[in-house]
């Protein structure tokens, strides 16, 4: 009945006024330290984008079941001081596996490629979505204390209110995806997540 529905939504009001001002907070304290970057500080968000389907455009019928796919570690970074302007990552993986072990991996080529960017950082603050099995795990948190001993870095993780985790990551994520795809729809072969390194690298000169 409609008194039952009024019920329901009173009920859950005070639920999702709660998850509208995390989300507020969470996207101006985001907006802020963007804008009111340290000299030694880095923002660096990260994602996974959707897993890209490698395919052939004239291909035999049986391939159409045989697809392999590679996945794609997105990430941007907002530098401060010596680290100019934002930075944009790929890393692309065989691997489709979007876990602990994988983004642990990632993260560790991605701090390395950081500090090579900028001697001087000092302080890497992440934003990430709250994918349990990906970002939001005690793993993934005691890892960075051992990242932090090994790099004589300060290194924090903050993660977005559910279903508001996207941004220029999701933006990074497509556009690779789309310069190999236009690539194979010419002809290109692309058979590994080296072929498609190898595509966005001459694309995105």
């Amino acid at each position: 009945t409609v008194l039952q529905c009024a019920k329901v939504l009173k009920a859950k009001t005070p639920q999702f006024l709660w998850h509208v001002f995390v989300k507020r907070k969470q996207s101006d304290y985001f907006e802020d330290i963007k804008e009111n970057l340290g000299d030694k500080t880095v923002v660096c968000q990260v994602d996974y984008a959707e897993n890209f389907t490698l395919d052939t455009q004239n291909q035999i019928q049986a391939a159409h079941w045989a697809k392999r796919q590679v996945s794609v570690f997105t990430a941007y970074t907002w530098m401060g001081g010596s680290g100019g302007d934002g930075h944009s990552f790929g890393l692309v993986s065989n691997s489709t596996t979007h876990d602990k072990y994988t983004v642990i991996t990632c993260l560790e080529l991605l701090i390395d490629e950081i500090v090579d960017r900028m001697p001087d950082v000092g302080e890497i603050i992440f934003f990430s979505d709250g994918a349990a099995s990906q970002f939001k795990n005690r793993y993934l948190l005691q890892h960075l204390t051992t990242m932090m001993d090994k790099t004589d870095l300060d290194l924090s993780w903050n993660y977005f209110a559910s279903s508001h985790g996207k941004g220029i990551v999701d933006g990074i994520g497509g556009t690779l995806k789309r310069l190999v795809w236009m690539e194979i729809l010419a002809g290109k072969r692309c058979a590994s997540a080296q072929d498609f390194v190898d595509i966005c690298k001459k694309k995105s000169k």
